[in-house]
């Protein structure tokens, strides 16, 4: 399996930790100096959101369902966006993990990548994350999941900076994905792959 990327270089001048969309297809980011940004189509450039960053420092951020910003913090902590506060809230988390990142799945389901590069998946009823343990054997930097697929399947980002696809049909492997990127992030908004680089860039699948 192969997925190659075209280098779109630093979009504006960021050096990125990673991107992702909202569910209203609005491009944002996280900088390497944990920053917020969102892009602004009608100057082609990205808008620093310093309201998000008070009091709190982004390693990454995801939208759920319902449009909510969810985010890590540098601390390995997590914490949703209250728009009604215009504060970072922390959830109660029965069994604390130090997080790298987060991600949403097809269903809704929250994932998340541990410290130690194991995968967690979030528990609501018991209000914790499930140990997944090493996906196929793989210590993991990142996870991603394509829209629209039924089997779920686990895009991963190994801390080599290979990427991998995890079927759940086979549990105990983790399939390496011939790439022209050195990844530190991975998301698919329709039908493209967006990779930030080991240098802060970004490529586009083709």
């Amino acid at each position: 399996m192969e997925m190659n990327f075209k280098d779109r270089g630093f979009l504006s001048t960021w050096y990125l930790n990673m991107v992702t969309f909202d569910r209203e297809d609005n491009l944002w980011c996280v900088g390497t100096s944990n920053n917020i940004g969102k892009w602004n189509s009608r100057t082609f450039g990205l808008v620093d959101k310093k309201e998000y960053n008070q009091s709190w420092d982004s390693k990454m951020i995801a939208f759920d369902k319902s449009n909510a910003m969810w985010s890590v913090g540098t601390k390995g902590n997590l914490a949703k966006w209250n728009t009604t506060t215009g504060a970072w809230e922390e959830p109660d988390i029965a069994k604390p993990w130090d997080l790298k990142m987060i991600a949403f799945d097809n269903f809704g389901v929250m994932w998340c990548v541990g410290a130690d590069g194991n995968v967690g998946q979030w528990n609501p009823i018991d209000g914790k994350w499930d140990d997944q343990g090493d996906l196929g054997g793989w210590k993991l930097d990142w996870i991603a999941f394509r829209p629209g697929d039924p089997r779920n399947d686990i895009y991963c980002v190994g801390t080599e900076h290979n990427l991998g696809l995890h079927d759940p049909k086979f549990p105990n492997d983790t399939f390496h994905i011939a790439s022209n990127f050195e990844c530190k992030s991975l998301f698919f908004h329709e039908i493209f792959g967006y990779c930030i680089g080991t240098e802060g860039n970004m490529g586009v699948s083709i």
